[in-house]
């Protein structure tokens, strides 16, 4: 029992890959295009036009942030919803799954730390997806996004400070061979 199982170390693999691709893709599938230019057709096509060069203009009305939400306050959450659940199952399966190949994965702490951050960051941005009215969804999306890669450069810096003993025990062994 304490051999290394290739099946579910291969299939553990294949989840997390497919989660990169899922994520990688998701912006296709959630429409994750540039808006600038359709903002400023459809503020052009407005009548009166939006003025979007930030400076004030003596001739629109006042109250023009309905117009805006009108536009622009929307967000697929369903789709979001759709992707977040896949991301989640396969984090669950890719878990499950290396854990299956050897149960010794389980004393590593740094991975396991690993797999329940990105569990737990994608968790979180379902519930902040669901709470929030809708027209704040897009922004609340952006800022999880800002606080998940603050989190990835922490652990890209964590990963990187660890592993250089290792880095210095190997450079050791090679130059003492």
């Amino acid at each position: 029992m304490s051999e290394l199982r290739k099946p579910f170390l291969v299939l553990a693999l294949l989840a997390i890959g497919l989660v990169v691709l899922v994520e990688l893709g998701a912006a296709l599938f959630l429409g994750g295009a540039d808006a600038g230019a359709d903002l400023r057709v459809s503020a052009a096509a407005m009548n009166p036009p939006l003025n979007l060069d930030g400076a004030a203009d003596a001739q629109q009305p006042p109250g023009r942030a309905i117009a805006y939400l009108a536009l622009w306050g929307f967000f697929p959450r369903g789709d979001a919803a759709v992707v977040l659940s896949l991301l989640l199952v396969l984090k669950l399966a890719f878990a499950a799954l290396l854990i299956l190949a050897h149960h010794r994965f389980l004393r590593n702490k740094g991975l396991v730390a690993l797999v329940l951050t990105t569990l737990g960051a994608t968790i979180a941005v379902a519930f902040l997806h669901g709470l929030v009215p809708v027209i704040v969804v897009s922004i609340v999306d952006a800022v999880a996004a800002v606080v998940i890669a603050i989190i990835a450069i922490a652990w890209a810096l964590v990963l990187l400070i660890g592993s250089i003993p290792a880095v210095v025990k190997a450079a050791r062994a090679t130059t003492g061979a």
